[in-house]
Parts: structure tokens; C-alpha cells; sequence
């Protein structure tokens, strides 16, 4: 009897123990868990990779509102955005300023979203898939760059730190 008792609370240990950890989750949320678009800019006819010599500013329009993405690059060769997790477009308005001129320039960005779940103790994040990329360069006579070409390298907008986006430029001054 007694016998069958310790066998009893030990069998009722183990389980105890065996659900206790089949019932524990392993939280392994991503640490960098942004979802941004990378842009690397190039010189349209080297096709080198090259450092803005101009103050750039990134916005995002939507219907009639415009928010501020990137804020003030220069001397940089890759930025990074963040696409619109409720639209299947962006609308990118490229700003360059220098001491004495302003222009844009607009990429027009087309991607499809995907929802995406680590776990239910991580928070949801939208990927996109790139589909189409349209631009317009200004064509007003400045000294400051202006977008010749871009071309997708990467159509998978997701965590990763990885080119998707190469911006071909007409330097300033031509």
C-alpha cells in the first residue's frame, strides 16, 4: 500500500514536471523587429555606389498628408523607409536642399503586404513584396541630383538589413 502511494505521488510528479515544461513558451521574439525598405543610391553613369553631397529628405504621402520617413541625410549612401502597412502603394517624395535650392523628386513604390506572426507573445509585423517602381525627376535646371533610374534588387521587405532598392542619381552640377 505504501508502496503504491510513493509510486503514485512520483507518477504525479513527473507529470507535473512534464506539463509544467511542455507548457512554457520560449519567447524568441526578433530583437530588430522594423520592417524598413533599404534604398543605396548610385551614380547613373559609373553606376558606383555614391554618398549624397545634398541634404535629403524622404516623405510619405498619403491622400493629402505628408509624413516625415528620413530626415536630413547627407554624406550617406544607404537610408532605410518604412512602407505603408495599409496601402498596396507608396508615394515617396525624395527632397534635396542645398544652401540655396529645394526640388523632389517622387518614387511611386508598389508592393503587396503580408502579415506576419512570430508567436502570440510577439508583436504582429507587415512584410511586402515589391512588385513595381515608377519615378518622376524634376525637371526643373538645378545643381542638385535628381533620380535617373531605380531598380529592384530585392523584392522581399521584411527584417533583414539587405539592399531592395537601387537609386540611380545625376549628381549634382551636370
Amino acid at each position: 500500500m505504501e508502496r503504491t502511494i510513493r509510486h503514485s505521488l512520483l507518477a504525479i510528479t513527473i507529470v507535473s514536471t512534464m506539463i509544467g515544461v511542455v507548457s512554457c513558451t520560449n519567447i524568441d521574439c526578433p530583437l530588430d523587429n522594423q520592417v524598413e525598405m533599404v534604398l543605396n543610391f548610385y551614380h547613373f553613369e559609373t553606376k558606383k555606389e555614391v554618398a549624397l553631397t545634398d541634404t535629403l529628405s524622404v516623405y510619405g504621402i498619403k491622400n493629402d498628408t505628408t509624413q516625415l520617413l528620413f530626415n536630413r541625410a547627407i554624406g550617406q549612401r544607404t537610408i532605410r523607409v518604412p512602407l505603408n502597412v495599409a496601402s498596396d502603394r507608396d508615394t515617396l517624395l525624395l527632397r534635396f536642399t542645398s544652401r540655396t535650392e529645394t526640388t523632389a523628386d517622387t518614387l511611386f513604390v508598389h508592393h503587396i503586404r503580408k502579415s506576419h506572426f512570430e508567436s502570440l507573445d510577439c508583436p504582429a509585423s507587415v512584410f511586402h513584396t515589391l512588385t513595381n517602381v515608377e519615378w518622376r525627376a524634376h525637371q526643373d535646371r538645378t545643381k542638385l541630383p535628381s533620380v535617373q533610374e531605380v531598380v529592384i534588387t530585392n523584392h522581399n521587405v521584411a527584417y533583414e538589413n539587405v539592399e531592395h532598392l537601387k537609386v540611380f542619381l545625376r549628381p549634382a552640377n551636370q
